[in-house]
């Protein structure tokens, strides 16, 4: 009899039990950053950090819109555009890459390795608000910082 009590008890508590603390896992995210319709501005380039100064037209950035597949940006000089295709879990591939062609004297060597980071990634990950855009397990190519626009 004592043990079908004690048979009958740790049955219950295996159906009823549940557990006080959470299995360690990787940490939660605060807030739901979306890879598209995000603007991306760049702020780390090969491991060197990229600076907006009075010489770029614009601030290199580019955004994936979400229906379409396509994204646009700027390089710091020329307007850009292309196709992009994301693959689980964390694969993207940024193809047909087209740009404007305005020669900007100090900042053809930034448009030049940002273009060539965006043809080789092939990966991604998104920590807090931030990009970083890599190349199979190497250190990341390119590291973008989440930009809110007007309708953010």
């Amino acid at each position: 009899m004592k043990n079908l009590a004690i048979a009958l008890l740790l049955l219950a508590c295996a159906n009823g039990c549940t557990p006080t603390s959470k299995p360690n896992t990787a940490p939660e995210q605060t807030e739901d950053v979306s890879l598209t319709n995000t603007y991306w501005k760049l702020f780390e380039l090969n491991g060197n950090p990229v600076a907006p100064d009075s010489t770029m037209r614009s601030i290199p950035h580019f955004i994936l819109g979400a229906a379409d597949n396509k994204f646009h940006g700027n390089t710091g000089c020329n307007s850009m555009s292309g196709s992009y295709e994301l693959k689980d879990p964390l694969g993207i591939r940024l193809s047909k890459i087209i740009s404007t062609r305005m020669a900007c004297m100090n900042t053809m060597e930034l448009e030049s390795g940002f273009l060539r980071v965006l043809e080789q990634a092939d990966n991604y990950v998104i920590t807090g608000d931030t990009l970083a855009l890599n190349k199979a397990r190497m250190a990341p190519l390119a590291k973008f910082k989440r930009e809110l626009m007007n309708n953010q």
